[in-house]
């Protein structure tokens, strides 16, 4: 994952492990996962698949202070991370006019990507 600069799926995880002869299993796999999102290591983002949607893991940086909200690829989960005031600020006063609480998690908009289109 440190050499990734996209999200990666516990099913590349898991053939990269075959290839390299590891015996892991695909649930082992799945809750070291969900072990590393609580102790705050990787973030989960939830993409649309073929078959419904798909969890994508990304490697949180422990040295980022603020919340980096990021635009990502359906298709082949290309991230790119930005910070926008004027953004974070519209999402806000959108979710108060509607009565929803206060923005605790980031925002990833899904696209598909010039190089998927």
């Amino acid at each position: 994952m440190f050499e990734i600069e996209r999200g990666v799926k516990a099913d590349e995880i898991y053939k990269f492990a075959l290839r390299k002869k590891i015996g892991l299993s695909k649930a082992s796999i799945y809750r070291a996962l969900v072990d590393f999102e609580s102790a705050g290591i990787v973030s989960r983002q939830w993409a649309a698949g073929n078959t419904g949607a798909r969890a994508t893991f990304f490697l949180q940086c422990p040295y980022e202070a603020e919340k980096m909200h990021s635009i990502s690829c359906r298709k082949c989960g290309r991230r790119v991370r930005f910070k926008n005031p004027g953004f974070l600020d519209a999402v806000k006063a959108a979710s108060q006019v509607d009565m929803f609480g206060s923005l605790e998690q980031t925002v990833n908009i899904l696209i598909v990507c010039g190089t998927c289109e």
